[in-house]
């Protein structure tokens, strides 16, 4: 089970029983539909006219809802990686224009899009693909920016944006999904919050950070700020997206620290480095649907720390669906409460 496999990577999914598959990865008690989504832009939902609306109605995908698709360019395509790593790890950044009107549909870190090149009848033409957005929310902006993993197959939409040059022409959908709840975590009630993110899976989390929505009192002088940890899973130091990032631009957004964990350097996986941090014990036994994970806290073990353990922490996590599980588990075994651990989907 490698850590490289996040619920934010773009795989192709043009069924309702694939889509599920996919949103599953990352928690076997995820639910998502159209209704607690983001509405569709189309033109019969628009007071200016089907001409104001730069969606258009294309097919329908299983939902039941239709899909709609608006034109959106590439900007910039820069590697996520060392140039010497692409081979092993191609992880690209990509900006999209995606326009004013489209953007602002973006309103809460952990939202997502799907993307297509093409338009779905042409001979080249991708499958649409579902990306984790990567920056932060940011009024009157008209570009997002995705984190893309290429797969070797050229007809999955992650390949064609991470081969993309700059004036690239793509399709997006609208902003959808409800994205992590950071209004239900008030610094006043959860002093300390951890960030778990494995592979592309740092893309959300990533835009959470640079939100500074994570941070007390928004950042503002004075304000008591948040222990905020980021314990991010990757294959090796060279296959982490965004390592530039990490000493730096987080820090200065209010992350507190970060454990970077590579699996294929001996550092085991993100919930096994946390469940020492913890001193807890780990255990699973195989389900009907895979691994069901149980923790217990050692005799002794400093657990989260503090004279309230973990009442006043909350969580956010994205990634290989046996680190979700498994790291919720570890938490609630920490004390906290269900309902502070938050999920983008």
């Amino acid at each position: 089970m490698k850590s490289g496999f996040g619920i934010a990577i773009g795989e192709e999914k043009s069924r309702l029983g694939n889509r599920l598959s996919f949103l599953r990865r990352c928690s076997p008690s995820l639910s998502f539909s159209p209704l607690s989504s983001s509405p569709p832009l189309s033109p019969s939902s628009s007071r200016r006219g089907a001409s104001s609306s730069p969606f258009r109605l294309v097919t329908r995908a299983g939902w039941g809802d239709p899909i709609v698709w608006a034109p959106a360019t590439v900007t910039r395509r820069v590697p996520a990686v060392p140039e010497a790593a692409l081979a092993e790890s191609p992880l690209h950044s990509v900006t999209l224009e995606v326009g004013k009107e489209a953007a602002a549909l973006y309103t809460s870190p952990g939202q997502y899009l799907q993307v297509r090149s093409g338009d779905g009848t042409d001979e080249g033409s991708t499958k649409p693909g579902f990306f984790a957005i990567a920056s932060a929310p940011q009024p009157g902006s008209s570009s997002v920016d995705l984190l893309v993993k290429a797969t070797g197959n050229p007809g999955n939409a992650a390949d064609a944006l991470a081969a993309a040059a700059a004036g690239a022409r793509v399709e997006v959908s609208p902003v959808s999904g409800r994205g992590f709840a950071l209004d239900s975590i008030p610094a006043s009630d959860f002093g300390t919050v951890l960030l778990f993110a494995t592979g592309t899976g740092i893309a959300p989390i990533r835009a959470a950070i640079a939100s500074g929505l994570l941070n007390a009192g928004g950042g503002r002088p004075g304000a008591k700020k948040r222990d905020v940890r980021l314990y991010y899973g990757t294959r090796s130091a060279a296959a982490t997206a965004f390592a530039a990032e990490m000493e730096s631009a987080w820090r200065a957004a209010g992350v507190t620290r970060v454990v970077p964990v590579h699996s294929d350097e001996g550092d085991d996986y993100v919930q096994d480095v946390f469940a020492r941090e913890l001193g807890a014990r780990l255990t699973s036994v195989e389900g009907e649907k895979g691994p069901v994970f149980s923790a217990a806290l050692g005799e002794g073990a400093a657990g989260l720390g503090g004279e309230e353990g973990g009442s006043r922490t909350a969580a956010l996590l994205c990634g290989h669906r046996g680190m979700c599980d498994a790291v919720k588990a570890l938490l609630a075994a920490a004390g906290v409460a269900p309902e502070a651990v938050l999920m983008n989907f």
